[in-house]
């Protein structure tokens, strides 16, 4: 029975440093060329496809529960603390604002289903795509 707690012990010290061992190394740096290419090959987030934002568009300016405002032309559909989408007829937009705006923005679609990204900063984009797309679906899935 000693023997045994004694291999265990033994065993379990081994695993110890090994687990150390490998945690107590660096990370790689940037100037690393697998790195580097690792990091280039990452999958950029892509908006969604034009015609996942026109059905979204066609399904919140349909749905039972959007308010038409005749004065301003917009058709509006607020879901509770989390979003609000409108269509504006005018400028044929879809204009989806977050409730919490925390460095949030708007994301605004055209009718052909094109994210606007004109005036987003460069280094911006893709966090911007990443969060319009969450809205998206946040709207599609409650529509």
């Amino acid at each position: 029975m000693a023997y045994i707690n004694k291999a265990c012990s033994g065993l379990l010290i081994m695993l110890v440093v090994s687990v150390w061992g490998c945690a107590a190394q660096p990370a790689s740096s940037s100037t690393d060329p697998v790195a580097v290419k690792a990091e280039d090959t990452l999958p950029r987030p892509e908006p969604l496809s034009t015609t996942d934002v026109i059905s979204i568009q066609n399904q919140t300016i349909n749905h039972n529960r959007t308010l038409y405002s005749v004065s301003q032309g917009t058709y509006t559909y607020y879901m509770g603390g989390i979003l609000t989408a409108v269509f504006k007829e005018s400028s044929e937009t879809l204009v989806v604002t977050p409730e919490d705006t925390d460095g949030v923005a708007s994301c605004e679609f055209s009718t052909e289903g094109v994210l606007n990204l004109e005036n987003v900063p460069q280094n911006k984009r893709e966090t911007t795509i990443k969060n319009c797309n969450a809205l998206m679906k946040a709207l599609e899935n409650s529509l």
